[in-house]
C-alpha cells in the first residue's frame, strides 16, 4: 500500500462496512466481503479475477492504469470525448433519469440471473432424483445379487484350482 501513497492516479483503500464506512459500501453496493473495486473513483467496476497475490499482481500490472474519465479527457479517443460531451448537456433531471433507467435495467437483469440459477437448481435436484431413482432400480434389479454369484464363483474357481494343483503336485510326489 505504501507503493502507492500520495500517487498521481492510483488509491489503494479500504472500508469497514460493518462500521464507519458503511455509508460508503452502501453507496458502492458492496454486497461481499472481501469486495474489491477499481477504476474512475466515480464508477468504480467490480474486480472479478483471481484472489491470489500472483493473480491481483497480474491485474494491476496489465489493466490497472489511468483511464478516460472526466478527470482525464487526455486519455479519451474521439468517441469518448463525444459520449462525456452529450451526457454533460443533459439536464440534471435528464441525467437522473437515465441513470435510473440503467439501474432499473441492472436490477432486472439481477433479478432474472436469480430466478435463472433457481430453475437451474430445480433441474438440478430433478436430475439427481432421476438419476437416483434409476440406480436404486439397477440395485433392485439383481446387481448385489450378480456380484455376490461372481465373488462366491471365483472363490470357487479359486478353490478347484487350488485343489487340482495339489493333486498335481501329490502326483507328481508319488512318481
Amino acid at each position: 500500500m505504501q507503493k502507492y501513497e500520495g500517487h498521481a492516479d492510483v488509491l489503494v483503500g479500504e472500508s469497514d462496512c460493518t462500521g464507519a464506512g458503511k455509508g460508503l459500501c452502501e453507496e458502492l453496493q458492496v454486497q461481499g466481503y472481501p469486495t474489491l473495486k477499481y477504476g474512475d473513483p466515480a464508477s468504480l467496476t467490480d474486480y472479478q479475477g483471481a484472489r491470489d497475490l500472483e493473480g491481483l499482481k497480474r491485474f494491476a500490472d496489465t489493466e490497472l492504469r489511468p483511464v478516460c474519465s472526466l478527470s482525464r479527457m487526455d486519455l479519451c479517443d474521439e468517441a469518448q470525448r463525444e459520449r462525456i460531451e452529450a451526457l454533460q448537456k443533459l439536464s440534471p433531471l435528464e441525467l437522473a433519469a437515465g441513470i435510473k433507467e440503467s439501474e432499473k435495467e441492472l436490477a432486472d437483469l439481477e433479478i432474472k440471473f436469480k430466478a435463472d440459477v433457481e430453475q437451474l437448481q430445480r433441474e438440478y435436484k430433478e436430475l439427481q432424483d432421476s438419476k437416483a431413482k434409476a440406480a436404486a432400480e439397477v440395485r433392485a434389479g439383481g446387481l448385489g445379487l450378480m456380484r455376490a454369484v461372481q465373488a462366491a464363483a471365483r472363490r470357487a474357481g479359486a478353490a478347484a484350482a487350488a485343489e487340482a494343483k495339489a493333486v498335481e503336485a501329490t502326483s507328481d510326489a508319488e512318481l
